[in-house]
Parts: structure tokens; sequence; C-alpha cells
């Protein structure tokens, strides 16, 4: 497996363990839960098992009370492939963040051919991305979130090959006496309660797969809401609850059994009832032109292919208050709950007075429930946690019942997110998946019939107004037009603009902007070349050329201006040329407010897990140097398997991802999506070896942002 893993504030707490044996890291006091019977010895069953060096206690001392958890996990038992590794992995971190009154608890089930490091990559990023979001101290549950979605983001750039792999992922933050559980994927988290005399199963999680559409809640007192940023009503789960099934739906998946995609049965009628009444034939994802991928469950870290027919690693959150009613709470991967409902797995660990012990006897019961309707087991990991010297005057009141929320309204940071399909389409059932279907027309038509109503209200000024000349004015339209600063503008906005716009000859040679001097204009090149120019201490570096009529590629200016940052560069005219330009307080007032582009670049920058060592001067230098580029509908920007060193951020437009797989003919299939704001190819700043994973291809007319590995290197070495 993965690997479990357990903070210890000092090494001294070891002595305070039970003895265990070192090699199985089983206590040596509960050999006698190992099974008898099966295909394994109890020697091979112990070689199996990973546990926690005995039970813990992690005493938190605001609250006043303990938490003594444990955990065991058991690499499965396949017939056909005795040595396969464990895709399971957990964690357990005390003290987390730095806080004793903080816990961190997850559980992380791989699969594919390279579930295993995908579970374990999981383990490590998750909980350090939570750590590093700004809303951990104030919304963890939104932290929650945003981790997840980063580290799916990040797996995808990784060396792990997530193309037909991933990892369910459960986690559960314990804040004092709240909960906070965010859960990915069909693994899941249980709360013991006491109720009139009985522990009843309360679960903290829905299992998210196609059987999401009856029959979804499971006790009384569990409140299903989805939650949006901008529209917080609660909706409460109806006994016909389809949500997850018809959501992959809507983005051409086609949801089918084994039975049903080889024929067996009819693929036009639901054929499976609930999850107990599957006959292990349970209804599966599929792409709409092919038998692929075939998962289960519809949501997942990982799984970059997957994501095209709705497949998202956005968690479903909830919060849970703990009360002295509550004695215990665990989690599980899906290899626990296969044979074993929630109340089943709750009932067997009120039967134990140690978290360790009780574990151990959950893994056991469910391996020999395995075997008992299969010839093989998976692999099974459980965390139990007990409760111990929790009062209720320390029990929080403001939080009356569980809330279980999607949070839509906090995007995805690389791809559309698959919660909902982008836009109001209709989804189709066509080789390409609804999710890449996106008009890129109707914003550049806006556009270009603003600027026209502009240009002839300011040519109806002119004599009075604006003095300007009417080949002026047509010179200033050719070069504007296009140009990415400029596409939110309205009519009013582009009168203003067009009106403000000064005309600068410039000679050959002339100095433009000085680097370092406070940005004072924004610039639209409409004759001639300038160059960017980097001062270094080898000497003068050219980076990039400013030229007329490459509208992606012939204004300069923006990011000193909408940031307040020295200018980056020296741009010096190549040869002569004539620059509109437009005033500081016109560009702040009217550009800036319509596009936020300079901010939202930085605070893309930002969120680059390379970029984060650099100081706020080296990211501000690094955004001036990224130069412009321009492609059209179908063009590749970068092409699978060529070797590379520029990095991408999308400025305009929408760019796919597409992979072809080695050997097979075509251009291959379409991943995923990156719309404005988000970035491809960042490995390529520091690999001198890498090469591109997949092809990027414009989808309309695109223009991105380009930063080249020799830019990165020289922005480390400033102020160094």
């Amino acid at each position: 497996m993965g690997g479990c893993c357990s903070k210890q504030d000092t090494d001294s707490e070891f002595s305070k363990l039970p003895a265990f044996d070192r090699t199985t890291q089983l206590p040596a006091g509960l050999s006698f839960h190992l099974p008898t019977t099966g295909p394994l010895s109890p020697q091979e069953f112990r070689q199996r098992l990973v546990c926690s060096a005995g039970t813990q206690e992690v005493h938190l001392p605001v609250s006043g009370y303990t938490l003594k958890y444990a955990y065991v996990s058991f690499r499965g038992y396949y017939p056909e492939a005795l040595s396969k590794p464990s895709q399971d992995t957990a964690c357990a971190i005390s003290n987390f963040s730095g806080d004793p009154e903080q816990v961190f608890l997850g559980v992380f089930d791989g699969h594919g051919s390279a579930g295993t490091d995908c579970s374990q990559f999981a383990k490590e990023q998750v909980p350090a991305a939570m750590q590093k979001d700004m809303l951990f101290k104030s919304y963890p549950e939104k932290s929650f979130h945003n981790a997840m979605v980063l580290v799916n983001h990040e797996m995808h750039e990784s060396p792990v090959d997530d193309m037909q792999s991933g990892t369910t992922a459960v986690n559960i933050l314990v804040r004092g006496t709240g909960l906070y559980v965010a859960n990915v994927g069909d693994s899941r988290a249980v709360l013991a309660e006491r109720q009139a005399g009985k522990t009843v199963a309360i679960d903290l999680t829905v299992d998210q797969t196609a059987f999401r559409y009856c029959c979804m809640l499971p006790h009384r007192s569990l409140v299903l809401t989805c939650y949006s940023m901008h529209n917080q009503a609660g909706l409460v789960a109806a006994r016909y609850r389809r949500d997850e099934c018809d959501r992959v739906r809507r983005f051409g998946a086609r949801v089918l059994t084994l039975d049903q995609v080889y024929g067996v049965k009819d693929p036009s009628i639901e054929c499976w009832g609930t999850e107990e009444e599957d006959g292990g034939d349970p209804p599966r994802l599929w792409a709409p032109n092919g038998n692929f991928p075939g998962t289960a469950f519809t949501r997942s870290i990982g799984d970059n292919a997957a994501e095209t027919i709705g497949v998202c690693a956005e968690p479903e959150l909830a919060i849970r208050n703990l009360t002295p009613a509550n004695p215990f709470f665990l989690l599980g991967s899906d290899g626990v709950f296969e044979f074993m409902s929630s109340q089943a797995v709750v009932d067997m660990v009120s039967k134990y007075e140690d978290p360790q012990e009780a574990a151990i006897a959950v893994v056991v019961e469910a391996y020999r429930l395995w075997l008992q309707y299969e010839v093989r087991t998976d692999d099974i990991t459980v965390i139990i946690s007990w409760v111990e010297g929790l009062q209720e005057s320390a029990a929080l009141t403001n939080i009356p019942s569980m809330r279980l929320q999607t949070l839509h309204g906090i995007p995805s940071m690389k791809h559309v997110s698959p919660l909902k399909p982008a836009g109001n389409r209709t989804p189709t059932h066509s080789p390409t998946p609804s999710v890449f279907n996106k008009s890129h027309t109707g914003s550049q038509g806006r556009e270009h019939s603003h600027l026209q109503a502009a240009s002839m209200q300011v040519e109806q000024q002119q004599s009075t107004l604006t003095g300007k000349s009417a080949e002026d004015l047509q010179n200033i339209v050719a070069a504007v037009k296009g140009v990415s600063a400029f596409d939110s503008l309205n009519t009013k906005q582009w009168q203003t603009v067009l009106t403000a716009m000064e005309k600068r000859h410039c000679s050959a040679r002339e100095v433009v902007v000085a680097q370092g001097e406070e940005g004072r204009y924004f610039y639209v090149v409409s004759e001639g070349h300038f160059d960017v120019i980097v001062n270094t201490g080898t000497g003068p570096m050219v980076l990039c050329t400013y030229t007329a009529g490459d509208h992606a590629n012939s204004a300069f200016g923006e990011l000193a201006l909408a940031t307040g940052r020295p200018q980056a560069a020296e741009i010096v005219a190549r040869t002569e040329g004539i620059l509109f330009q437009l005033d500081a307080d016109t560009f702040r007032t009217v550009v800036a407010p319509s596009k936020r582009g300079g901010k939202a670049l930085i605070k893309t920058l930002r969120s680059i897990e390379l970029l984060q060592r650099l100081t706020a001067d080296q990211l501000e230098h690094f955004a001036q140097l990224m130069r412009p580029e321009a492609y059209e509908d179908g063009a590749y920007i970068v092409r699978q398997g060529e070797p590379g060193d520029t990095m991408f951020v999308v400025q305009t437009g929408d760019v796919i991802a597409t992979h072809r797989v080695t050997g097979e003919p075509g251009e291959g299939q379409e991943l995923l999506m990156f719309g404005p704001n988000q970035y491809f190819a960042d490995k390529a700043l520091v690999s001198a070896d890498y090469k591109y994973r997949a092809s990027a291809v414009a989808k309309g007319h695109v223009t991105v942002l380009c930063a080249s590995r020799e830019a990165f290197t020289m922005v480390c070495s400033l102020n160094s």
C-alpha cells in the first residue's frame, strides 16, 4: 500500500505504547483476531497488515477531551496477483498546522495501474495544501475544497501517470469539538451516536456513485444540502435523488452495467436497483464514444481521462458537532463497506474498548465477507477514533445538524468544473463531450460592434472634443482592434478610450519604457518593432518583440498599471515607429475595472507551486516578462511528445488538451479544457529534458501568455 503515517510529538511517547510485532506492527496481544480459515494463513495475513503503533492518544486542551485513535490497513488478496501492492493509504496527523486542538485523519483508496502512486501523492499533498490555503483558519470546509481541487491539478502535472488512475479520499479535520468532513468517491466516514439506549450509525458522507439517485438518506438526522456561494438555500434530499447519476450524464457519460455494455441486458433500461441489489454488476461510467474508463464512482482525485465525462475532484463537505452522545467515529475505504453496512460496522466497534482492537476486528470481518461472496478481496483500511471525556458544556451548539455541501461557487483552477457543464447548453452524446462545446464567436462580435459604435460617436465629436483627425481615429481603431486588454469594454468605455488615446512618434533606439520606472501609459503598437530588454548580470537580454499588426503581441504596459509595480523590463524601439498610448488614470478607471487581468494573472501565477518560492518582486518581474501569442481555431499550441521550455496561461478563449496512447492512430482523446486564467506545462520551466505530456489545441480564437525557462531562470537569479 502507499503506507500509513502518524505524527508523534516526542520519541518518549513510544515508551507508552503496547508491545507490538515490529515486522507487521500488529500488537502482540491482538493476534487472536487473525483469521484461521481462508486462503491465507494467520502469518500470511499478518504480513499484509499495516497498523498504527498501537492506539494513539491526543488531548485537546481547550475542548477538554481526548481522542484515542488507531488504523489498520490490509493489502488485498488477489489469487491471480499475490504480490499486487495495496492501493490504500491512510494518515493521522495530530497537532495539525501547529494547533493542539486540531487532528487530521484521512483514508485514500487508489485505483488503476498507478493507483498506489495516486493515493500516496494525495495523502502527502492534501494536508499540505489545506494548511497553505488562505481560508484554512476561518473556513476549513472551503479550504478542504480548494486543497482537493488543487491536488487534483498538481497530480495531472506531476510524474504520476493519472490518465486512467486516481484515488478516492475521505478526510476529517477535528477542530475542537467540530468535525469537518470532505469526501471524494466511495470511501466513507461514520459517526456513532447514542439514541434511546442504542448506538446508531450516522453517515457523515454519501457514496458518490451512479447509485446516487434513490434512497440516499441513510439516517433521518442527515440533511443533504447543495451549497452555492451565490445561492445558499438548502435542498433536502428527496427519495428519488438523481444528482450524481444525472450530473455525469449531462457531460455525455453513458451509465451502464457491464452486462449492458456487452449486450447481455438492454442498455436503454436502468436494470440496477440499490447498491445492495446490484448482483456484483454496478452501473459504471463510460465515454460516449468508447468503453472506457468504466469507473463505478463519480468523483475522484486524478483520473484525467474521466474528467471529460464529469468525474471531478470537488468534494462534498459536511460539518458535524461532537457531543457527549458520540462515543466514536470512523473512516473506511470501500473495502470495509462492500459487504457491511455502516450500522453493522458501528455495532461491531461498540463491542470493543480499544480502537486498534476494534479496527483489526473490522478488517478481519470484512476480509471474511469478501471471501464469502468473492474469490478475492479488496484492500481494506479503517481508522477508528474514540471520543473520551467530552463534557456537555464544551460541545458547541451553533451547528444543530449536519449539512452536506458541494461548493459550486468556488471555481476549479484548471478546467471547467465538472459539477456542471460550461454555459447553459443542452448536453449531447457526441464524440466530443459537452464540456468542450463552447461558442467563441459571441464575445469577439460584441467587442467589435462596441468599438465600431464608439468610433462613429468619437468621429462625430472630433472637431470639438478629441482633436483627432479621421485618419488618426482610423489608425487607432485598426491598432486596438483585437487587443485582449480591451475585449470587455462596452460602447461608452470604448468612446472614453478612443478619446483619451494619444499618438506618439518614436525614433530608432528610443527608450520608451525604462526598467524600474513607474507605469505611466498603456501602449499599442501602430507601426514598427519594439524590443523587450532585461538588464542581467551578464548584460542586456532581448526577451521578445512587440510588433504592429500582431494583436496578441502588439500592446504592453498593462501589468505595471494594473498592479502598481515598477516596470520589469526596458522597452526600446528597434525601428522608427508609432505608438498609441493611454494614460494611467484612464486605464485604471476604465480598462482595468472591465478586465482585472493583471491581478488575475498574478493570482494565477501565485497558485503555481514552483512559483510560490518567488518573492513578490520576482513574481511581478516574471509576469511582466510573459509574452502574448495568438492562435486560431484548431491550431496546435504544443504537441504531445515534443520537447519544450515554455509554460502557458490562457488569456482569452479555451484550449483543449488531447492525449494519444503510444502506437494508436489519430490525434488522441480530448481530456480537459483550460479557460482564461488557467495554466498548463508549468513543469517546462524547471526540467531541461521536459516533453509535453499532451497536445494543446486552440478552441476558437485563443490568446495565451507564454513564459520561457530562460525568463524563469533569469527572474530566480534576481536579488539572489
